[in-house]
């Protein structure tokens, strides 16, 4: 699964969102830093499902399933 984080302040936050999945025993195979304006950062997770972004969101897989529908955003690893 491809995530994308839009942040205003991106020095040092893609370390920071590693090591935070790291504590779950995820494993980011990558990340990068990109965007139009530079404020997105995107990370391939290819073990992460949508029942576990759920869970370690603390909100139902619906709820991940939906918003990745609505912003068009691929479930695929």
């Amino acid at each position: 699964m491809r995530l994308r984080f839009h942040c205003q302040n991106r020095i040092g936050i893609l370390r920071d969102i590693v090591a935070h999945f790291a504590d779950y025993g995820l494993n980011v195979a990558r990340g990068e830093v990109g965007g139009e304006h530079g404020n997105a950062i995107y990370l391939h997770v290819p073990n992460l499902l949508h029942a576990q972004l759920a869970k370690r969101l603390g909100v139902s897989h619906t709820t991940i399933a939906n918003k990745l529908r609505r912003y068009g955003i691929s479930g695929e690893a």
